[in-house]
């Protein structure tokens, strides 16, 4: 984990910059060392035919999202330095807390509504978050509270939700 000198945060090991601030993230010698591993063992994934490992493993490494990683991936393969990983959005404690709260009740679907509601962002966004939240907090049922037929009822729910306000 990489320390953020301005607010304290731990970022991923390879971070370009703070998730919570935002700020510029220096690399300490420790993090130079494992972004050299890193990109060593992405080039040797590749090199085995196993590009999607390669960004799986950037994405675990980072913390980034999908396409940040694939361009990262790519990026290193041409030999240039990966674009900056962007920071997650910020949410305020009142917010958090309120989803911690949901997620001890069981009510997963409902800390996902509140995330986007005041967050922002898609529902994939949303639940990674609230599963991110959910494992900060040793929140074991994060994955175990409905399965895919939850997450469809919770898309069906948003869209019917925006379908109305639209009309």
């Amino acid at each position: 984990m990489t320390k953020c000198s301005i607010c304290e945060h731990a970022n991923p090991p390879l971070a370009r910059e703070c998730e919570s601030c935002g700020m510029q993230l220096t690399l300490d010698s420790d993090a130079a060392a494992a972004d050299g591993r890193i990109q060593d063992r992405v080039h040797q994934l590749v090199a085995e035919g196993n590009k999607i490992e390669a960004i799986k493993l950037y994405r675990e490494q980072t913390g980034c999202g999908l396409v940040e990683a694939k361009n990262a991936v790519e990026a290193l393969l041409r030999g240039e330095t990966p674009p900056p990983v962007a920071p997650r959005p910020q949410i305020s404690s009142s917010i958090d807390q309120d989803i911690v709260a949901l997620l001890h009740e069981g009510r997963k679907i409902e800390a996902i509504k509140l995330y986007i509601d005041q967050v922002g962002g898609g529902l994939r966004d949303a639940k990674l978050a609230v599963d991110t939240l959910a494992r900060e907090h040793g929140i074991e049922a994060a994955g175990k509270s409905g399965g895919c037929l939850s997450l469809l009822i919770l898309g069906l729910t948003l869209t019917a939700t925006a379908g109305y306000l639209l009309t």
